[in-house]
């Protein structure tokens, strides 16, 4: 790698030597090119004349890809550095109380549970949604920490529906979360009839497989719509007993229980996850090389950092109330204020040391375009 193996730590740096490298790689792709010209002529078709153009560029390469990835990298890593020095405040008021937050789950799984039959199955039920949230916000702090706001949107997006279940479950019947608990069977079963049609006719032993457990599944939805009732087969189905709906959808869940400010910052967050032209205009900028260039611009992670600690928040409480309630232990109460703290510590950081992240800023700093080639 020459000069760069001479590793000073800076972006610049690294920049530095991504440009060389490309550059070299730009020179050696147009002389493969024209070797490959050579060598075949314009009888050849695309597939033959792209296989003799990439064993050339192999050849003449060797390992300045896997240079220039190790370039790259680096620069991530110092990038991620700079990011830690910003956001290593929130960072750390949100791992303790994450840290809280896991210890919470563990006592509503076993120690808490003093009465065993008192609203069993909602007590299982928010166990397990709460179980998810905590791996959610996992991934959440991560990418915040990798300067991916709109990833981590994307993602606090699953955080705030699990909080729409768990706080619509803890308000309603013992028997909605029963009806929650037998719903996978049915998005199993839609699942399975995807996979049967995927493998075809010719793969007959993963066909027949498949066909079994289909079987299986239909048997077992058979009987869970006669236990409760047929409305239980669609989507959120088991909310429609409690809703007197025929059908349901999340927004009718989203309505009874979500402010209408959550709401709309989950339609934001929504942008980040489907392809909507909204999506672009929200998280891309124009580049300086050309205006018809588009690269990630800068990004407010604020939001999502402060939605993330009061949505795992808001799960702690829910919890930690029908825990109260039901298994009369008032020390998940303390726990569920404790870890209240640190969400209001979290939130406090964030919005005393604002950043932005430009998630382009590399992109342009190792650009070669526009360049001459030397």
């Amino acid at each position: 790698m020459d000069s760069c193996s001479e590793e000073d730590g800076s972006i610049d740096h690294y920049a530095d030597c991504a440009r060389r490298m490309m550059k070299t790689l730009r020179r050696s792709i147009r002389s493969s090119v024209a070797l490959t010209r050579r060598r075949l002529g314009s009888l050849h078709g695309f597939e033959e004349y792209t296989a003799a153009f990439g064993e050339t560029l192999e050849w003449r390469n060797e390992d300045l890809g896997w240079n220039l990835g190790v370039v790259r990298r680096a620069a991530t890593l110092e990038l991620s550095k700079q990011l830690d020095s910003m956001a290593g405040g929130f960072a750390t008021n949100a791992f303790a109380l994450l840290t809280v937050s896991e210890h919470i789950n563990s006592e509503a799984s076993g120690a808490w549970r003093l009465r065993p039959n008192a609203s069993r199955h909602k007590l299982d039920v928010l166990c397990e949604l709460h179980s998810q949230a905590l791996g959610v916000t996992q991934d959440v702090v991560s990418l915040i920490l990798a300067g991916s706001p709109a990833g981590a949107s994307a993602r606090w997006r699953s955080l705030y529906e699990l909080s729409t279940i768990a706080k619509f479950i803890a308000r309603s019947p013992n028997d909605v979360a029963d009806r929650y608990q037998s719903s996978h069977l049915f998005e199993l079963r839609k699942e399975t009839r995807l996979r049967i049609e995927a493998i075809g006719r010719k793969d007959r032993k993963r066909r027949v497989a498949a066909e079994d457990g289909l079987r299986e599944l239909d048997d077992a939805c058979e009987r869970l719509v006669k236990r409760h009732d047929a409305s239980i087969i669609h989507p959120y189905g088991w909310a429609a007993k409690q809703l007197k709906q025929k059908r349901v959808t999340f927004r009718d869940l989203e309505e009874r229980v979500q402010t209408k400010a959550s709401r709309l910052r989950y339609m934001e967050a929504s942008q980040h996850v489907h392809a909507q032209r909204l999506s672009s205009i929200k998280t891309l900028r124009r580049g300086k090389a050309a205006s018809s260039l588009f690269v990630g611009g800068p990004l407010d992670a604020s939001i999502v950092q402060v939605d993330t600690v009061w949505t795992l928040q808001a799960i702690n409480d829910v919890l930690a109330s029908l825990v109260y309630r039901r298994q009369g232990v008032p020390e998940a109460i303390y726990w569920s204020y404790a870890a209240h703290m640190f969400a209001l510590d979290a939130a406090t950081d964030t919005w005393r040391s604002p950043y932005t992240v430009d998630t382009g800023h590399l992109r342009e700093r190792f650009s070669i375009s526009g360049t001459t080639v030397n």
